[in-house]
């Protein structure tokens, strides 16, 4: 019995984690958050369920699309996340075509359901909405540039800031474009919401600099010239990473005196950088896959949580 139980528990935790599922509820939980930070009201059920299928699609196109999963024998590696996907290929593929066509649904319902605010979004908001897109899709290669398609994934040394500038743009442009259709009201640009997506962009791209590290030997090998691999382990983990994270909590930390945050959300966000700067120093030593789907991938969650713990707190 002990042993079946572990089996449908390790199985449950390769399904989420392999099958990118927790990309999509962090995805929900950080968009939640900004809205929360912004004193935005929340925006409606189907958005954040467009948003949960989007994300899932999205991440999971590099598995699905991958030679590796239509393969009728599993590849001879180690990788267990890909293995994972070769064993539920029929699966993968199946939920990549529903979720697909769910997600599309939902995104043109809300559309249509708001057509004539969205025709008076201002071309700033559309801009930045569009900005996001285009990254997004470069980042897999699906449009031409000057006639080559750039694959924005294979660069390694800027996939990390891309990767990050696309959520940011997820759960700190989007939701507020959003706000502005369903409101049919103009959301101004001011500081706060340019430091909060900076700081969004930085934390995320430093989780994904973080990620590079499991995948060195790799990298090495096909010469995609992440941070890792240019630089080294030490250099990445002393001078890049902790530096990085020190700029960051700074930076909160002048904003939280500046705007007078209570005392609790500063301490929340403290939590936060300092659960940042231990997962960082733990990275000198070799880890599993799941150590850093869970581990560092789960740095997200707990942002968001903070901050929505935070933003409550502020109100009482």
């Amino acid at each position: 019995m002990l042993a079946i139980q572990r089996s449908i528990g390790q199985n449950l935790i390769h399904f989420i984690f392999f099958g990118n599922y927790h990309y999509a509820l962090y995805a929900v939980a950080l968009s939640i958050e900004a809205n929360m930070q912004l004193e935005l009201p929340l925006n409606p059920l189907p958005y954040y369920v467009c948003i949960f299928l989007i994300t899932l699609v999205y991440y999971t196109y590099a598995y699905q699309g991958n030679a590796i999963c239509i393969t009728s024998n599993p590849p001879n590696t180690d990788n267990i996340r890909s293995n994972w996907h070769v064993q539920h290929r029929q699966w993968v593929r199946f939920s990549q075509l529903l979720f697909s066509i769910l997600g599309i649904g939902l995104g043109t319902y809300l559309v249509v359901c708001h057509w004539t605010n969205v025709l008076r979004l201002p071309l700033s908001s559309l801009g930045m909405a569009a900005g996001v897109v285009l990254l997004a899709a470069l980042y897999y290669g699906w449009l031409p540039v000057f006639g080559h398609r750039l694959h924005i994934r294979q660069h390694g040394w800027i996939k990390p800031l891309i990767i990050g500038w696309v959520w940011a743009g997820l759960f700190t442009v989007v939701p507020v474009l959003f706000y502005q259709i369903e409101y049919n009201t103009f959301y101004p640009i001011n500081g706060i919401w340019v430091w909060l997506f900076c700081k969004n962009w930085l934390f995320i791209s430093l989780t994904c600099i973080m990620f590079d590290i499991k995948d060195y030997a790799s990298d090495a090998n096909h010469q995609l010239k992440t941070f890792v691999v240019q630089y080294g382990l030490r250099t990445t983990l002393f001078y890049i990473l902790i530096p990085l994270t020190v700029l960051v909590l700074a930076s909160f930390l002048i904003v939280a005196y500046m705007r007078h945050f209570p005392g609790m959300r500063v301490l929340l966000n403290l939590i936060l950088f300092l659960a940042l700067l231990w997962t960082v120093y733990g990275l000198h030593q070799r880890r599993s896959i799941l150590y850093y789907l869970i581990i560092i991938d789960g740095l997200l969650l707990v942002k968001a949580l903070c901050g929505i713990v935070a933003a409550l707190l502020g109100k009482i």
